[in-house]
């Protein structure tokens, strides 16, 4: 996911890349439309760019293991996992029940 950028030209550089979690994020994309899958790369480009508690909501967080989860929507979190420096994990990406399917409950 990081590609080369050229300083020059003022772009900024990744801080992260997506090291793990590549077929879950496939697996997931297939069943999932297109603003469900729009919010959900959202949210994994600011993990990346090291933006996401500025642009998004994000629940809890365990500073030992790097786990945190963001919600990218009223009924979608993505739960990740900082590695290390450079790198982080997709670990799950998770559907809530929506107000009409709460209501059924």
């Amino acid at each position: 996911m990081t590609v080369p950028m050229n300083p020059a030209r003022g772009v900024r550089r990744p801080l992260r890349r997506l090291d793990h979690g590549h077929a879950l994020l496939e697996r997931w994309s297939a069943g999932a439309n297109q603003i469900e899958r729009n919010a959900v790369y959202k949210a994994l480009f600011a993990v990346l760019e090291d933006t996401v508690h500025s642009g998004h909501i994000v629940l809890g967080g365990d500073e030992r293991s790097g786990a945190f989860s963001v919600l990218v929507r009223q009924d979608l979190v993505v739960d990740v996992r900082i590695d290390g420096e450079d790198s982080f994990a997709l670990v799950g990406i998770v559907s809530l029940p929506g107000p009409a399917e709460r209501d059924r409950q």
